[in-house]
């Protein structure tokens, strides 16, 4: 894993140059590229490249990325989203989406989670009958 001073940093060499980068104006296969490169992990698209079309590991490794993956569009939003989530969780801060329903929050932290961070996601639904000890038991 990589540690928040760590984090911190290669967020910053990102964002300096003598010019700011306008991220609005990127690929959403660049904008993937930059979050992989600061996490220091490797794009399981990447993986999938070096591997043969047609063959059975490729046909696995496809399967296991799946198409949530496959499907989700990078913007300069993403982006920001994942960095500032990326660094109060690095640095032990609890983390709170708000936002309308579809709005996109929790495919967000799902690629995040699985993809990015190659960690387990569980989504909990809360509502007026979750309680303290059905958490706990989560």
């Amino acid at each position: 894993g990589i540690n928040q001073r760590e984090l911190l940093r290669r967020v910053r060499d990102q964002q300096v140059s003598d010019v700011l980068e306008d991220y609005a104006k990127k690929s959403p296969e660049d904008l993937r590229s930059i979050i992989f490169n600061i996490t220091g992990m490797t794009d399981p698209m990447e993986e999938l490249g070096k591997l043969p079309k047609g063959s059975p590991e490729y046909a696995r490794k496809l399967e296991a990325i799946g198409e949530r993956y496959l499907n989700y569009v990078f913007t300069a939003d993403n982006l920001l989203k994942m960095l500032l989530i990326l660094i109060r969780i690095k640095a032990d801060i609890p983390v709170i989406l708000m936002g309308e329903t579809g709005c996109g929050k929790t495919c967000l932290v799902n690629y995040l989670a699985r993809f990015v961070l190659q960690q387990r996601f569980r989504q909990v639904n809360i509502h007026a009958g979750v309680t303290y000890l059905s958490l706990i038991h989560i």
